[in-house]
C-alpha cells in the first residue's frame, strides 16, 4: 500500500510566469546584497568610523592639554616660590647695604663746599642729599628718608 501523503506543491519552472517571478526575485536579492556591500564600504558607515576616530584624537589631545596645563601650573608655582625667595634675599641684601652705608659720607657731593660739615643723622643739614652712580656712570642725587 502506498502511504497517503498530502499533495505536494511543486513549482513548475517551465511556466513562463514562474520563470519571470524567479528572475525578478533573484535580481532583487542581488540588488540588496550589492546595496549592503556599498553601504558597508562608503557613505554614512565610513563617516561614522571617521567621526569615532576624530573623537578619539580629540580625547587624546584634550588629555595632552590637561597634562601640559598641570605642568605649567607646577612651574608657575615653582617660579612664584623662587620669586618670594629672591624678594626675601633682596630685602636682606638691602638692609645689609643700608647698614654699611649708614655712617659713610658720600664723596660725590657737589651741592656743598668742600669744607662744609655733613651729618648723616641730619644734625647740620635738614635733609642730606647723596649722589650715587646710575648704570651709565653719571651721578644722580638721592635723598634718603
Amino acid at each position: 500500500m502506498d502511504p497517503i501523503y498530502p499533495p505536494s506543491r511543486t513549482v513548475d519552472v517551465q511556466s513562463s510566469r514562474n520563470r519571470q517571478l524567479l528572475i525578478t526575485l533573484g535580481v532583487v536579492i542581488v540588488a540588496v546584497i550589492v546595496g549592503f556591500a556599498i553601504w558597508q564600504t562608503t557613505g554614512t558607515h565610513g563617516a561614522k568610523r571617521d567621526v569615532a576616530a576624530a573623537n578619539a584624537r580629540i580625547a587624546d589631545k584634550q588629555k595632552e592639554m590637561n597634562d601640559a596645563r598641570r605642568v605649567l601650573d607646577q612651574k608657575v608655582a615653582e617660579l612664584r616660590g623662587l620669586r618670594a625667595e629672591a624678594d626675601a634675599e633682596a630685602t636682606k641684601l638691602g638692609s645689609t647695604i643700608a647698614r654699611q652705608v649708614e655712617g659713610t659720607v658720600n664723596d660725590a657731593r657737589v651741592d656743598l663746599p668742600a669744607d662744609a660739615g655733613v651729618s648723616v643723622s641730619g644734625g647740620d643739614v635738614a635733609a642730606p642729599q647723596y649722589y650715587v652712580r646710575d648704570r651709565y656712570g653719571r651721578f644722580v642725587p638721592v635723598t634718603r628718608p
